[in-house]
């Protein structure tokens, strides 16, 4: 929006309204949250190691999610959401199988 407004010299109402966005877009200024700068490198990792998956199909290689639904007890309906780290997950199965077969094996 910056480059548009300096660029052009036109005002930010006007760029944006060029843009089709929202002023208000605008004003905040987006944080990453904890995880975000861990999970953007292990993506990046991965699309480096298997150059023609694509960020969607890496993506679903890193996370799986479901909602369930249940019941309580008087009969009120709630909602969760589970999400999986899938490549953490599958790393720590095969670990302990191996812990396993190995332990099995003395």
């Amino acid at each position: 929006m910056e480059r548009v407004v300096l660029e052009h010299g036109v005002s930010e109402r006007l760029a944006c309204r060029a843009l089709d966005q929202h002023r208000s877009t605008q004003r905040k200024i987006p944080e990453p949250h904890g995880d975000e700068v861990r999970l953007t490198a292990e993506i990046i990792a991965l699309a480096i190691q298997c150059v023609r998956y694509g960020y969607r199909r890496i993506t679903k290689m890193l996370w799986s999610y479901d909602f369930v639904e249940d019941r309580t007890h008087n009969g009120r309906k709630y909602r969760m959401l589970n999400v999986i780290d899938e490549l953490h997950a599958n790393a720590s199965r095969s670990a302990s199988v191996f812990a396993r077969r190995r332990g099995s094996s003395l």
